[in-house]
């Protein structure tokens, strides 16, 4: 492992650091899975990796008790920084209670590295320095000897990390900062490496987004024998102003892959660094990288799905098929689906990459609305019968309600009568997917008088069909929900 220094602290940091925040609930949500978590974190210490990054509210606000479990298993030196946010912790006071509760449930008697977590901007800055908040609390700590060094963690513009950084008030700053957003980002970096502050790296490989790309992004790679993960890293890793490059690795086999290219840092030359930033688009820089922060949305929006789906909608040359793939495939929305959003801006305030998100949810609606527009002469087709006819459904279940939806949502209200039909006796008799209606047993469908069925489950299309094609016989017409 390649150690560096944490600028003038005197800290000789691994040069590879993990990030304890992608752990995931079914990891972690039992006493015997935070263990095994924690014997993950024991492996990248056993790995040379003594620099970890954590928070109280990751991992669902485990995330220190995990690492906490960790560190009582390693005995050389290990750094550890954790944070406080000045929207949660305000005060001093605040600040002081948060660094307590992290303390004990690290199991530590002092933090190497305090954080003033999150900074998005420079007035935010004036809030967490005002007397009274929660930079002097911090300072009272760590006059106690509860924190040797305090730092930050910014998403601050080039511009206001400089003014912020002319204070002399930090000894350490954390930023977003990789291979496909660099020139973007550079003025911070250069101005931290003036002062001489240590710079821990985070989002290296862009919240996952990078090695998840290798079509758009392989122009990074340095070296044959490289993956794409390990070349962003490197990327960031071979620079003098950087310490240590954080990785939110959550198995064995991504520290070992990980580390296993720091044992040798190749330095990345002049010109491939110019042909890198060649081939940076300006989209690369507003990417979502799933931090979650945008999270307690009014309308329960989860709007951290939406942006990354809306990255592969950046990735593909704005490819509205290749974001409806996503969305249905990852986070299991359909085509129609559009989202109530009011503009209040709370996700906004919350985005620590500056994202037009409210923008973004817009064109999402109106890629939905594209999609009901495709398909309404095919939803009128499927719900035009003939005078006097009758029409049934038979499955009553999701797709059927999709469909109904879509309907009403395309053509206008539904004013004439549907019969629905599913072969599980426990549905028969019972309120059905459009109020007013119950549900029938198929066996019912002729003594009803039905002239036309719809078959609304694509994946039993065929079962369904099979059992009901006699009824063709008797001049009643069958048709498939297929909509695409």
């Amino acid at each position: 492992m390649i150690y560096k220094e944490f600028g003038k602290t005197g800290k000789m940091v691994s040069a590879l650091g993990m990030g304890v925040s992608r752990f995931q609930p079914q990891e972690y949500n039992t006493p015997a899975g935070m263990e095994r978590c924690a014997d993950v974190i024991v492996k990248a210490w056993e790995c040379g990796i003594n620099y970890f990054d954590v928070a109280p509210t990751y991992c669902g606000w485990k995330a220190e008790e995990i690492l906490g479990l960790a560190l009582r298993q390693m005995k050389s030196p290990v750094y550890v920084t954790t944070k406080s946010s000045s929207t949660q912790d305000p005060t001093a006071d605040a600040l002081r209670r948060r660094l307590e509760t992290s303390l004990k449930r690290l199991g530590l008697e002092k933090i190497t590295f305090y954080n003033m977590w999150g900074i998005l901007n420079y007035d935010q800055y004036l809030d967490v320095i005002k007397p009274g908040g929660p930079y002097e609390g911090a300072l009272k700590a760590k006059e106690e000897g509860l924190i040797e060094h305090i730092g930050f963690s910014s998403h601050c513009t080039g511009e206001e990390l400089e003014r912020i950084l002319e204070d002399d008030l930090f000894e350490g700053i954390t930023i977003g900062y990789n291979a496909i957003n660099f020139k973007y980002r550079e003025r911070g970096l250069l101005a931290a490496q003036r002062k001489g502050l240590g710079v821990a790296i985070m989002n290296p490989l862009y919240g996952g987004v990078i090695p998840q790309n290798p079509q758009k992004f392989n122009f990074i790679r340095n070296a044959e024998n490289q993956t794409l993960a390990q070349a962003a890293l490197l990327f960031n890793a071979s620079q003098d102003a950087i310490s240590v490059v954080l990785s939110g690795m959550v198995s064995e086999q991504e520290i070992n892959e990980n580390a296993a290219c720091f044992t040798e840092i190749q330095k990345f030359t002049d010109e491939k660094i110019d042909f890198i930033k060649r081939k940076i688009e300006k989209e690369f820089d507003t990417l979502c990288t799933g931090c979650n922060y945008c999270a307690g949305c009014p309308q329960n929006i989860k709007i951290n799905q939406l942006m990354l789906a809306y990255n592969q909608y950046v990735l593909t040359d704005n490819s509205v098929a290749e974001f409806r793939r996503y969305m249905n495939e990852v986070w299991r929305y359909t085509e129609e689906v559009s989202f109530a959003c009011r503009k209040c801006g709370l996700c906004e305030k919350k985005c620590t990459q500056h994202l037009p998100i409210i923008e973004r949810i817009e064109r999402i609606n109106g890629f939905a609305e594209q999609y009901l527009d495709q398909v309404a002469p095919r939803l009128q087709e499927l719900f035009t019968i003939g005078e006097g006819g009758k029409l049934g459904i038979y499955a009553a279940g999701p797709f059927a309600k999709r469909l109904l939806d879509m309907y009403q949502r395309v053509v206008g209200r539904i004013d004439f009568p549907i019969f629905f039909f599913d072969s599980n006796p426990d549905k028969w008799g019972k309120e059905s997917v459009l109020e007013g209606n119950v549900t029938y047993a198929p066996e019912k469908i002729r003594e009803l008088g039905i002239t036309k069925i719809i078959i609304a489950s694509e994946a039993f299309f065929g079962e369904i069909y099979e059992s009901i094609k006699y009824l063709e016989a008797y001049g009643i017409e069958i048709c498939a929900a297929r909509i695409r």
